[in-house]
């Protein structure tokens, strides 16, 4: 009873199911990316985007800053297709016939570092929690790689920890050879 159902358009394995002001985005079996090539500014407090697919929702703050039009230009098509999900790395390949953002079908979490042909970039937030990269027209190859501050810090420590445990067993030793 009201309920809809449907394979999105695309090939890439998107369901949709909507019940009401309910929507329901599935694409199992894998991590997805999509590209869109317009943005929708939205006030910080909006959990969520229930606009069309290839607009994107983008905090207002940010959306100022994105050279993006509110509607597709005519004529803009591409992809965007997930070629690495391994863990702490993912590796998009992008073919666009004009500047866009990609969306990874992921959370947003502190720690993803992105760049595009080698050069950092910077990953937004979008469609309530979702990470996004802008890319230029044409070909391009985002790579993101997760690197959280708070393992760098642990290892930090752990080397600490070992230097001053060496440390000490070295001075035990000469103070025992001393007695």
């Amino acid at each position: 009873d009201g309920i809809a159902f449907g394979i999105v358009a695309g090939g890439d394995g998107l369901t949709v199911v909507a019940n009401g002001s309910v929507v329901v985005y599935e694409r199992p079996g894998a991590l997805g990316a999509r590209l869109v090539h317009a943005v929708d500014s939205v006030s910080t407090n909006a959990s969520f985007h229930a606009g069309p697919l290839d607009v994107v929702a983008v905090d207002v703050a940010i959306a100022s800053g994105i050279q993006l039009p509110t509607e597709p230009p005519a004529g803009a098509d591409g992809h965007a297709t997930v070629r690495v999900a391994q863990g702490d790395s993912i590796v998009i390949d992008v073919e666009t016939t004009h500047p866009g953002v990609v969306v990874v079908a992921q959370p947003h979490y502190p720690g993803w570092t992105a760049t595009i042909g080698g050069q950092p970039t910077e990953i937004l937030r979008v469609d309530g929690g979702f990470p996004a990269i802008l890319v230029p027209s044409g070909s391009s190859e985002v790579v993101m790689q997760f690197r959280p501050t708070y393992l760098t810090l642990a290892t930090i420590i752990t080397l600490m920890s070992v230097v001053a445990m060496v440390a000490l067993w070295g001075w035990e030793r000469r103070s025992d050879a001393r007695n």
